[in-house]
């Protein structure tokens, strides 16, 4: 403006020498700041540029997928992870192509395994335009891959997505699972469940195996610690509380026996096992463990002993067995100062009966015998059946000499009437020769070679 006065005098007249200078100087103002403009906006262009392939080779680095789409639903970008993973239609993800329709050809082309079967909903929940801002969902695709799909809305309408490869994670959950499934299965077989027990709680936690090992419901049984205590037979509860103790206090995992009550009333065996529950402070905090049902190994066990240490003609002791008992009367005898008899049995006559009727009969005979003698000497004294036509009596509660000579005349006079086999009738006999313990053998072999003594004498004496 001061310029502009200074070539316009007061009477109007123009100095256009001046003027021009103003001209040329505005003109060239302006250059420079075009030319300053210029390189500023080169500059923004070169940054953006370089922006842009950075934000290129961040997409063609990471290891998802990733996919930009329009707001009309065509393709903006992806990179090569995007391809990989759905390679069966990469020819038909291109920029500006649409995302349906390479999705529908995905399914024609069997892509997409969670869609086998049921092609229309699968595309109809999948292509569903009104989503909200996010959704993510999984997809198993072919060659038993699994995909985890996160998709957003942008500002413009169209959509950003990611495609995470969880093939490994679903195969280690799957293989987990199966781990899960092949336990819970060998807790069935095997007949275990689990329980915990917190020091704070009143309650117990059964889990679902136990409930069905035991016969019981969790709607109508409750593990309050009565109901529990309630279901222990003999002093099963209090055996297990001190168990219980013994860990908290030692807090080494353990074992204990005991018998249950079943929901169906019956009794089984069962193995409770513990150890102790710790916090991150290494405080104990309860109990946890397994219970199993080990009835069936009970009764094997108890099979086997009967197998082992009793007859199976007569069901009486064996002589395995009958050489314990002496060996632990022994023992007792020595340590009380008190004294017992052993009484040897042999039936008179017992191989007419074999030779005239058969050996079936002589078995019959045999268990009618034992069934007898069991009857005479009751539950006071032990009774065994040493082999063939012997049987041994330990007698350990008696006033005098006196009721020994009574047992073993009763037995006789019980052995000596007619016995009805199957086959006939029959009469036998028995002669007894009796030994005192320890007074006539310290030890197992003195007893049974002074009581075969005795044996031999009352047969020879009839």
């Amino acid at each position: 403006q001061r310029q502009l006065a200074k070539a316009t005098n007061a009477e109007g007249k123009v100095d256009f020498d001046l003027l021009a200078e103003l001209v040329v100087s505005a003109y060239a103002d302006a250059d420079r700041d075009r030319e300053r403009m210029d390189r500023s906006l080169q500059l923004m262009a070169d940054e953006l540029q370089v922006a842009n392939t950075r934000l290129l080779d961040a997409f063609e680095i990471i290891p998802e997928g990733i996919v930009l789409l329009s707001n009309e639903g065509r393709y903006l970008h992806y990179n090569k992870k995007f391809l990989e993973l759905y390679d069966t239609a990469s020819d038909k993800i291109k920029v500006g192509s649409s995302f349906m329709d390479s999705v529908i050809v995905g399914v024609e082309r069997g892509h997409y395994l969670d869609a086998v079967g049921h092609e229309q909903e699968w595309l109809a929940d999948r292509l569903a335009p009104d989503f909200g801002d996010e959704r993510v969902i999984e997809q198993h695709l072919r060659g038993d891959r699994w995909v985890s799909v996160r998709e957003r809305r942008t500002a413009d309408g169209g959509m950003i997505g990611v495609r995470v490869d969880i093939t490994d994670l679903k195969r280690r959950e799957e293989a987990l699972s199966r781990r899960s499934e092949q336990l819970v299965e060998a807790q069935r077989l095997g007949k275990i469940g689990d329980w915990q027990w917190g020091l704070d709680k009143s309650d117990m936690w059964w889990s679902a195996q136990l409930f069905d090992l035991l016969g019981y419901s969790p709607d109508t049984f409750f593990c309050t610690r009565d109901e529990v205590a309630a279901i222990f037979i003999d002093d099963g509860a209090h055996r297990l509380l001190e168990f219980q103790s013994d860990i908290i206090r030692t807090q080494r995992a353990g074992s204990i026996d005991v018998k249950l009550r079943r929901g169906d009333n019956s009794i089984g065996d069962f193995v409770i096992a513990a150890k102790a529950m710790q916090d991150d402070k290494g405080q104990i905090i309860g109990l946890s463990g397994t219970m199993q049902d080990i009835s069936e190994r009970k009764s094997a066990e108890e099979k086997l002993q009967r197998l082992a240490y009793h007859d199976p003609l007569t069901g009486l002791a064996n002589r395995a067995l009958f050489n314990r008992k002496v060996n632990d009367v022994l023992t007792a005898t020595k340590r009380n100062q008190n004294s017992a008899a052993l009484l040897l049995l042999d039936l008179d006559r017992f191989k007419e009966v074999n030779d005239s009727l058969g050996h079936a009969s002589g078995d019959e005979l045999l268990g009618k015998i034992a069934h007898m003698i069991s009857r005479v000497v009751g539950v006071k004294h032990f009774l065994a059946r040493l082999g063939g036509d012997e049987f041994a009596v330990i007698v350990t509660e008696f006033s005098s000499k006196a009721e020994i000579a009574e047992i073993a005349a009763d037995i006789i006079q019980t052995v000596s009437g007619t016995i009805s086999l199957e086959r006939g009738d029959t009469a036998i006999g028995t002669s007894i020769g009796i030994a005192m313990i320890p007074g006539d053998g310290a030890s197992l072999v003195d007893l049974q070679r002074n009581a075969d003594l005795a044996l031999y004498r009352a047969k020879e004496d009839g």
